[in-house]
């Protein structure tokens, strides 16, 4: 019984990874396509910040309601339900740059991505919800390292395919792609048992709000959960000076061409792959906490680095260079975070609260990137950019390294309680 178990757990797993490539390659592309248009056909650097600001803002909307969702109902139908308004997005959307010129109706594009959002918040919350019920838990690892390294590698192909692509086909032509591949994601999605593995469910009768109000508790009953979070928003809060400063930097301060922006931009997606596919080799992380905590530390001292570049008086080549490499270095950190800190959460909150506490913690630690996306595109039309990269490191370094005295988390245990 168990062998026969493992063997629709593997089954299971690879029917993921196909739908997790389809739906994640071809969403990079676009979004990549977008991001390269608003940089383009802008001036400053406040339409990009916005541009990103977009999805952390649906999600604090959305939050009393997407993970109660989640845990309510049927996850394979939310999913499906969630690619379906993707589809509808994108065919109106279609239809509109083929009649229109979008190069005057960057409004249009802010719509598409609310949509897109909105989609992809159920989606993003269901699929992680329901890792437990479709494959056995010694899998859970493998499978989120793979979705992790299945994500930088549509980042790391994005870019380079993304610039080929738009320079080669109208941009209906690749939202009509895109469609096709969010097609697929479905038929997969509705072949596959989502009862495989099963676990309590939680009450169908509750509300949302009360439902909402027991994932708050969850989270209020455990401190570490606490200081991790709270930990997790003020670090978001200054990538978001990277997020929106390295595009802006490269192609409007560094004069990056399309090829070398590109290229830059894959070689950070690079760095998530090659640890991605590290981690999804060995077993779980022994210390996930520990490792994040070095993680940050470095990424920190990463972006310290990037702003004492930038006060060098280089070449294009030479900075191109430079920036392939922090890209790279910051990729492979980044993934040394993600993945052990998401397993980790999925192996000790209980099944039945996880669309809520998955959904709560990806929000909450998003919860000051809008103003971070604001502020610091208005920072960088104003203000130095080595300047904001060298305050951003420094603090990041600085919080970092005495967190786990200052809040008390044993980062060396992973329990939820010490």
């Amino acid at each position: 019984m168990e062998a026969r178990l493992t063997q629709a757990s593997n089954k299971q797993l690879s029917k993921l990874i196909v739908s997790n490539l389809a739906g994640t390659l071809g969403s990079a592309i676009l979004t990549f396509v977008i991001g390269l248009i608003i940089l383009k056909h802008s001036d400053s650097a406040l339409y990009f910040g916005l541009s990103q600001a977009v999805g952390p803002v649906v999600s604090l909307l959305l939050l009393p309601f997407t993970g109660s969702l989640v845990d309510k109902y049927n996850k394979q139908h939310i999913i499906v339900w969630a690619q379906g308004l993707s589809i509808l997005a994108l065919g109106l959307f279609a239809g509109f740059i083929a009649t229109t010129h979008l190069t005057s109706n960057l409004l249009m594009v802010f719509l598409l991505l609310i949509a897109l959002k909105i989609s992809d918040q159920f989606l993003s919350t269901a699929s992680m919800a329901a890792a437990t019920n479709l494959v056995v838990e010694e899998h859970v690892h493998k499978l989120k390292s793979i979705e992790q390294t299945i994500g930088a590698l549509s980042q790391f192909i994005a870019p380079i395919a993304g610039v080929a692509l738009y320079a080669m086909l109208p941009l209906e032509y690749l939202v009509g792609l895109e469609i096709v591949l969010e097609a697929l994601v479905i038929i997969i999605t509705l072949t596959l048992n989502f009862r495989l593995v099963a676990h309590h469910q939680a009450d169908a009768q509750a509300s949302l709000f009360s439902l909402f109000k027991e994932g708050l508790d969850f989270i209020k009953a455990h401190k570490k959960f606490q200081h991790t979070v709270a930990l997790f928003m003020f670090i978001n809060l200054l990538i978001t000076g990277v997020i929106v400063g390295m595009p802006y930097v490269q192609v409007k301060v560094l004069n990056f061409s399309d090829f070398y922006y590109g290229i830059s931009e894959a070689a950070l997606s690079l760095g998530f792959i090659l640890v991605g596919i590290y981690l999804s080799t060995r077993k779980a992380v022994s210390y996930p906490l520990r490792l994040a905590w070095k993680s940050i530390m470095i990424i920190g001292g990463l972006i310290t680095l990037t702003g004492a570049v930038l006060l060098l008086p280089l070449s294009t080549d030479a900075f191109f260079a430079i920036f392939l490499l922090i890209n790279l270095i910051f990729g492979g950190f980044s993934t040394a975070i993600n993945i052990p800190m998401m397993t980790w959460i999925t192996q000790v909150v209980p099944t039945h609260y996880q669309g809520r506490i998955f959904n709560i913690v990806t929000t909450t630690t998003q919860l000051l990137t809008p103003l971070g996306m604001v502020a610091f595109s208005i920072g960088f039309d104003y203000l130095p950019a080595s300047l904001l990269f060298l305050l951003c490191g420094a603090i990041m370094v600085g919080v970092t390294a005495y967190w786990p005295r200052f809040c008390k988390v044993n980062i060396l245990s992973n329990q939820l309680e010490d």
